[in-house]
This record gives C-alpha cells, structure tokens and sequence, in this order.
C-alpha cells in the first residue's frame, strides 16, 4: 500500500502535463497519510 502511494506520487511529480494539480494533491496526500510536515 504504501509503496503504491509513494510510486503514484512520483509518477504524480514527474508528469508535467498536470504538474501543479497532481503535486499539490500528491504531497497534500502524503503528507496526511505519512504524517510528514516541512515548514517551507
């Protein structure tokens, strides 16, 4: 499961086509199920 989200976020960031929409939702995603916070 886990490895399946981080490989979609990934395919997310290197698709720049829709760049903005699938990192925006990717990182909001990860950073919700991971629990990872980066200030800036």
């Amino acid at each position: 499961m886990s490895a399946f989200l981080v490989h979609f976020c990934f395919i997310s960031l290197t698709n720049l086509t829709y760049y903005i929409d699938n990192v925006t939702g990717c990182f909001t995603q990860c950073h919700k199920i991971f629990g990872i916070v980066h200030d800036g």
